[in-house]
């Protein structure tokens, strides 16, 4: 838990940093220029994680069983040659971004090469790393929004996206970019067999299962936008941004867990870890309905009465967060078990349930319905894992042990 609460401690600074950020954009920005930017920064994070976010969770769950130890900086190619056909993907969006298309797609790069970089860090179990990887974001994005301010009058969505990916970009050059082991990009024939691997393998379930989960994070966005309009669009956007504080707790378990998890080799350790993470928990608890409580008052003061219905969206979320959090290990868990092809299943029936929720909720509650519905998928399928967490453990008779090979991915080593 050490790990956890240092990383949950860089994690507050960096949202601290962020949040200052997020202030001003919301300050400086107008209503329509918010609206066109959080589309797009939600297009480019829904096709980012798409890209990245199977390979990152390959990366550390089959590093051992795919031989990426030998050339580790190969696996990037993989995400590198898949970016060719993503501007198809991105264009599908084009019409709807506001002459935002070219941008937001340098932005989805920009994150790929980032989260690469904090992939490599959470692998190796070298949190303070992967944390100050967050820090410098925050840090040169704040800059790059204040001297945007100081320079003119109000920000544009276009800006703003500047201003993103050249913080991410000067992050990767300046942290990772000299420690890239440049000639093993050149080897493609590995890159090829592992991917071989993976599409053949039980793997492609991994793959589909964080595309689901990025579609799944920003789809309330998209039909908000088809359902209630640009302003809605705000109103969730600038709430979901005061969310994102919140998660950070969430985000620190997943960050350590993951790893953590991976590494364990008993179940007195498993069940030793889940006892400090219920008392992280009970720990959080007070802090979401402080923050809650507090919404009525301090979010009229950030966006100056902009986004009245923010209030209560952010309490919803902030809801949806607790519940997130208290489940948070069995995810994992899982992901140890390999338990691929039911996160896959459980994710789209959970992306369906959000669906059906929005249409439902959205045209009486607006963005709440939005958050309303969000709220319903995410703790159904938090439920699922956990009873699924059991199940697995219960089945294990006792010990926390997994089998050495799993049927369709050879050992590449």
């Amino acid at each position: 838990m050490k790990a956890v609460v240092q990383v949950f401690t860089l994690d507050v600074l960096a949202r601290v940093v962020l949040g200052a950020t997020v202030v001003l954009l919301i300050r400086f920005m107008a209503p329509d220029q918010y609206a066109a930017y959080t589309l797009a920064f939600s297009a480019a994070t829904m096709l980012g994680q798409m890209m990245s976010g199977g390979f990152n969770r390959t990366f550390i769950v089959g590093y051992d069983r795919l031989g990426l130890d030998r050339a580790p900086s190969a696996f990037l190619i993989l995400q590198i040659g898949l970016l060719a056909g993503l501007g198809g993907v991105m264009y599908l969006f084009a019409p709807h971004l506001h002459g935002l298309y070219g941008v937001a797609l340098l932005l989805v790069v920009a994150q790929c090469l980032v989260e690469y970089v904090r992939t490599s860090f959470q692998q190796g179990m070298r949190f303070f790393r992967f944390s100050s990887v967050e820090i410098l974001r925050a840090a040169i994005l704040l800059g790059g929004v204040g001297l945007l301010i100081v320079t003119g009058t109000s920000i544009s969505a276009y800006d703003a996206l500047v201003v993103h990916t050249v913080a991410l970009l000067l992050v990767f050059m300046v942290v990772f970019a000299r420690r890239l082991e440049w000639r093993e990009l050149r080897q493609v024939g590995l890159a090829l067999r592992w991917m071989a691997a993976i599409v053949t393998g039980p793997y492609r379930y991994l793959f589909g299962y964080t595309i689901l989960v990025a579609v799944m994070t920003q789809a309330d966005f998209f039909l908000l936008r088809w359902l209630a309009g640009p302003e809605a669009v705000a109103t969730y956007g600038s709430a979901f941004r005061y969310y994102t504080v919140l998660s950070m707790a969430l985000g620190a378990v997943h960050t350590v867990f993951l790893p953590l998890i991976r590494s364990m080799q008993t179940e007195h350790e498993l069940r030793s870890l889940l006892a400090r993470h219920r008392r992280l928990v009970l720990a959080f608890i007070p802090v979401v309905l402080g923050g809650a409580v507090a919404a009525r008052w301090v979010i009229p003061m950030i966006d100056l009465g902009k986004y009245p219905e923010a209030v209560s969206v952010f309490q919803i979320l902030a809801i949806s967060s607790v519940v997130s959090l208290a489940f948070a290990p069995h995810v994992n868990i899982l992901l140890r078990f390999e338990d691929f092809p039911f996160l896959f299943g459980l994710t789209g029936v959970s992306l369906l349930v959000d669906v059906i929720c929005n249409l439902i909720f959205v045209p009486h509650f607006g963005a709440s319905g939005s958050a309303l519905s969000s709220l319903t998928a995410f703790a159904i399928a938090n439920t699922a894992v956990y009873l699924r967490s059991r199940s697995r453990l219960r089945s294990n008779a006792g010990e926390f042990a997994f089998a050495s090979a799993l049927p369709g991915v050879p050992n590449l080593g």
